[in-house]
């Protein structure tokens, strides 16, 4: 009698200690980024800080390395409950696992296979296209000068998505989009000049590694300003070169809208249900001395709304 009492006794604590287990375990995130760049880092300890403070999490940083095949073994063999894959390979691998989360700082998502056509995800990770709404930006530059409408972009393959819904938006407010296509960095000079030569008013940077390299930004701003063209960048290191204004996302915007998603996402919604979005939050910078050069005058209500106004 004494060995059943007892043999029930241990069947009770072993479920007791299995639901304890369960119930008090702490919710595990991997995040899956190149160790190499910097910037990721910044904004994973902002995303970490964020996360913490609505959910109770461990996070366990998965360096990427070697081919897309090893790191899907890797993050399958780290056992995550739910990921952030900062990067393309890393959204790549991440999407391959089928462990929900979400993917951040991807060039274009549909192209690499993360989401369909229709922005809803291919598997179970959610994320926001890494450029600032066109819609957003299309209404800033309505505000500078309503009576200049054309507006010229170059664009990749990496920047298509993005192309196809600035040229939407573009419509809404009659402007005229003159566009051209490179294939590669080696073409982005030849096509500035055609833009320029197309007497663009406005010449659109945005953040695309094939068209806008280092030595490309450069030689953007600078045929921008032989050719009085207003150039619209993308970074405030953009606007004290000469560019008119730029548009740009910090870190800590970066981190604190990524939390909210993946937060959204432990708490029970289901990632392969969230469309892809544009970031609608951002901060700009404002050139006075190039809007002089370009005898333009910058309403005051935009000048008192910038992150930063460069006067000499």
């Amino acid at each position: 009698m004494n060995l059943k009492r007892n043999y029930f006794v241990v069947i009770a604590g072993l479920q007791i200690l299995l639901f304890s287990s369960f119930v008090f375990s702490k919710t595990t995130v991997g995040i899956v980024y190149n160790t190499k760049i910097t910037f990721y880092k910044q904004i994973i300890d902002i995303l970490k800080e964020e996360v913490n403070k609505q959910v109770d999490c461990s996070f366990v940083e998965i360096q990427q390395k070697g081919k897309k095949n090893k790191l899907i073994s890797t993050i399958i063999d780290t056992m995550p409950d739910f990921l952030v894959c900062f990067g393309d390979d890393a959204a790549k691998a991440g999407s391959a696992t089928d462990i929900p989360g979400i993917f951040a700082l991807v060039s274009d998502p549909q192209k690499i296979g993360v989401i369909f056509k229709d922005g809803y995800p291919v598997d179970r990770l959610a994320g926001y296209y890494w450029q600032i709404a066109p819609d957003k930006l299309l209404t800033f530059i309505y505000k500078i000068d309503p009576l200049k409408t054309n507006l010229g972009i170059i664009y990749s393959n990496s920047s298509a998505t993005f192309f196809k819904d600035f040229n939407e938006a573009a419509k809404d407010y009659s402007y005229n989009v003159i566009s051209r296509k490179v294939k590669k960095s080696s073409e982005v000079l030849k096509a500035f000049n055609i833009m320029n030569r197309k007497r663009v008013d406005f010449l659109f940077g945005y953040a695309d590694p094939i068209v806008y390299n280092r030595k490309n930004i450069a030689n953007a701003i600078s045929l921008a300003k032989k050719n009085l063209v207003s150039f619209i960048g993308f970074a405030p290191s953009m606007t004290a070169q000469g560019a008119l204004v730029s548009f740009y996302v910090n870190e800590q915007t970066l981190g604190e809208q990524n939390a909210e998603l993946l937060v959204s996402i432990i708490n029970g919604t289901e990632a392969s249900g969230i469309q892809t979005k544009w970031i609608e939050k951002f901060n700009f910078s404002v050139n006075l001395k190039a809007a002089k050069t370009l005898k333009m005058d910058i309403p005051e209500e935009i000048l008192q709304d910038a992150t930063e106004v460069i006067k000499n």
